[in-house]
């Protein structure tokens, strides 16, 4: 059967309760392998990231993180954020936001979960995004 990763943090109900239990119910399907973790979400505070390796489902070894929702709000703030953006302060604020989300990941891969719940702590990838706007110059413009 194969296997998937599922975003599910855009459907997940609100309150500490209510996710554990819809994490309960992802980690009974056997399609699920992993879960896009969303950044900064859970992983922003080390509260929450010892919460939420308590509820990451043990054979789940594909998890993923992405930094879209974080790139959007700073983008939504900043409109020259972004790792390709041809401001250098935008560009200088993107880089650091991507710090904190390594800094993020190497914190919650310390955290071993409940019993039975230990995770694969390195998450399998992590997606970068560059925010290509409109703005954008391309390569000749550089010259």
């Amino acid at each position: 059967m194969p296997s998937f990763v599922v975003g599910a943090y855009a459907s997940l109900p609100q309150g500490r309760e209510a996710q554990e239990a819809y994490y309960d119910l992802l980690g009974g399907q056997p399609w699920i392998d992993g879960t896009e973790i969303p950044f900064p979400g859970d992983l922003a505070e080390t509260a929450d990231r010892i919460w939420l390796a308590g509820q990451l489902p043990r054979h789940w070894k594909n998890n993923t993180v992405t930094a879209i929702p974080g790139t959007m709000q700073h983008v939504w703030k900043d409109p020259n954020f972004g790792l390709a953006s041809p401001d250098e302060d935008g560009r200088r604020f993107a880089l650091a936001f991507f710090k904190q989300l390594r800094d993020a990941l190497a914190d919650f891969a310390q955290w071993p979960g409940q019993p039975g719940r230990q995770v694969r702590r390195n998450p399998h990838g992590a997606h970068a995004h560059c925010q290509p706007r409109r703005d954008s110059f391309s390569l000749d413009h550089a010259q």
